[in-house]
């Protein structure tokens, strides 16, 4: 007899998103994060979110436990192996009707038209005062083929944002007289 099969009780946890059984990140994501179930494809949005269709987020954002907590006085941040616009750690603060919105390049220009905002974006906007955020997904926040300062001879790891804007650097302007720090490296997170 195994040890789990002497525990006095058992639970079921029903793990699917609202429009397909087998569940994606962004959908299980938004049910962890903001406890509310979701369509597969979308974060921090509830299931009256269509996928892809800018026009169904106004009204179906929902709040993430990290909203919840920072608006308590808490200290909260977002630490990730994966980027920090991915789906995962996103639903903790953007309203995304598609995960793969990471910046405005990758959105139809109908969805910008609208108004609806990509993924990184939202990170710097939508909850402005994360204590500790750290992972990958830099390219998303600098202009369109922007060196990066890891890989500069490396294309595919160039800004992609077609609005130009840094959203690093605005964000490095924006904590200047608080102690915010935008490091890339070890050397920098241990100094």
């Amino acid at each position: 007899q195994l040890e789990m099969d002497k525990f006095p009780f058992v639970s079921l946890a029903k793990t699917y998103n609202t429009n397909a059984q087998v569940p994606d990140s962004a959908g299980t994501a938004t049910a962890y994060l903001c406890g509310v179930k979701a369509n597969e494809g979308t974060v921090g949005v509830s299931a009256a979110a269509v996928r892809s269709q800018c026009n169904t987020t106004e009204g179906n954002e929902v709040t993430s436990i990290l909203r919840w907590a920072k608006d308590a006085g808490k200290s909260v941040g977002i630490v990730t192996t994966t980027r920090v616009n991915h789906a995962t750690p996103s639903a903790s603060y953007a309203h995304s009707v598609d995960r793969d919105w990471y910046s405005d390049n990758e959105m139809p220009a109908e969805a910008l038209q609208a108004g609806c905002k990509d993924i990184a974006r939202q990170l710097f906007e939508n909850i402005p005062n994360i204590d500790v955020i750290m992972g990958g997904g830099r390219k998303y926040m600098f202009p369109k083929n922007t060196s990066d300062v890891e890989y500069p001879s490396v294309a595919k790891h160039s800004g992609t944002r077609k609005d130009e804007r840094n959203l690093v650097q605005e964000w490095i302007d924006r904590m200047k007289d608080k102690k915010g720090h935008y490091v890339w490296n070890k050397k920098q997170l241990l100094s």
